[in-house]
């Protein structure tokens, strides 16, 4: 990537890890690309990163996105598409846990939009920006991510719905999406891992702010050079590879992609 700068998008960049990660980010000489939801809460962070970091103007661009549907994710695609010839990396942190069952428009959870669907429409629609680039995931703490139940997300009764559930299900399929697209974005030369942001708390993935947290992760696989052509990995927060269960079989992957397209396909 001599002779400029890399250029990196971190979709849900304005609270929570996607802050931090933007923050840290921040500290190197690239160009940013943020996606947020809140031009109030986005301008703020601007301004801090101008006032702070060694980022200028025109290093720093802000999009309002709103990731909650497919058709929002494919117009926000097209206006990057118009203002940017490629992304070296995308960073994806959007995400969000309800507490009680919401559905979107479409019919979807709001869980599983925030912290799954979202990450699937982004990727399908920003991989011709992406050939020979990169794209991060977040995971969780390799015992969490190892212990969790691998199976198709089931709807809750509305009653008992627990939205840390559906987070985790989101987690889940995460893992295997990425497990699943690592063959096929091989062909445009693309890697896909996803990483332990190592967040102080398990239920402050998206929404720890402040208070000295620190993701230097991230933008370690975004942008070093000895992390280049490795894909398919799941990444700790000390950028070591950690195997993954066996329970995220590429048998698995696949049911999972099949069931996210069918679900697609409802809307």
């Amino acid at each position: 990537m001599s002779g400029r700068k890399k250029r990196i998008l971190v979709a849900g960049g304005i609270n929570g890890m996607g802050r931090l990660v933007a923050l840290d980010l921040a500290e190197h000489q690239i160009e940013l690309i943020i996606l947020g939801d809140d031009a109030k809460i986005g301008q703020a962070l601007c301004d801090e990163i101008i006032a702070d970091s060694i980022l200028t103007h025109d290093d720093l661009f802000y999009y309002h996105a709103d990731l909650s549907s497919e058709a929002k994710v494919k117009e926000l695609a097209r206006e990057l598409k118009r203002d940017f010839s490629h992304i070296d990396a995308m960073i994806i942190t959007e995400g969000q846990i309800y507490p009680k069952q919401s559905l979107t428009a479409e019919g979807l959870d709001r869980n599983l939009v925030a912290n799954y669907f979202s990450h699937y429409w982004l990727i399908q629609q920003f991989r011709p920006l992406l050939k020979g680039g990169r794209i991060l995931l977040p995971a969780s703490h390799p015992h969490m991510v190892n212990r969790s139940k691998v199976t198709l997300p089931t709807e809750q009764q509305t009653k008992r719905y627990r939205g840390i559930v559906a987070a985790r299900q989101a987690l889940v399929a995460r893992i295997l999406l990425m497990r699943y697209l690592n063959q096929p974005l091989k062909k445009q030369n693309i890697t896909i891992n996803v990483f332990n942001p190592r967040m102080s708390s398990r239920l402050s993935l998206f929404a720890a702010d402040r208070s000295g947290e620190h993701i230097h992760t991230a933008s370690q696989l975004a942008l070093d050079d000895d992390v280049e052509g490795l894909t398919g990995q799941f990444f700790d927060d000390n950028k070591k590879i950690i195997k993954l269960s066996k329970n995220y079989s590429l048998l698995k992957a696949d049911e999972f992609y099949k069931w996210s397209k069918e679900q697609n396909r409802r809307i």
